[in-house]
């Protein structure tokens, strides 16, 4: 069974990579975490559960990125994309996908930005 510990470290693997690479955002097929995280528990580590995407989605956030779709909402051999928190698409992403009183004048000015 997986501990907070192993997703966190599933998440510092793929900052990593992000980091060597000097991404600020790379598509992964959703499968592609459970498989870090059996070679890093063992092959107990999944049952299929969504407390397992949660919990990685808790460890992404703690790690400082954005996952989007979301794990849970992902289809299993779907496809999911790792965002940087602090770059430029991510605050694109969170203007879009949470809309507030102030986001579209937000949004239109980071999309505008986007020109320069």
């Amino acid at each position: 069974m997986a501990k907070k510990d192993d997703y966190r470290r599933v998440a510092r693997d793929i900052k990593r990579m992000l980091d060597n690479d000097k991404l600020a955002f790379k598509t992964y097929q959703r499968n592609q975490f459970t498989n870090n995280l059996k070679d890093i528990v063992g092959s107990g580590a999944h049952k299929g559960g969504d407390d397992v995407w949660s919990e990685l989605e808790v460890a992404f956030i703690n790690e400082g990125l954005l996952v989007f779709p979301s794990l849970n909402e992902t289809e299993e051999d779907g496809y999911t994309r790792i965002y940087r928190s602090g770059s430029r698409i991510a605050s694109i992403l969170n203007a879009m996908r949470f809309p507030g009183e102030g986001s579209d004048d937000e949004l239109s000015y980071m999309l505008g930005k986007l020109k320069q």
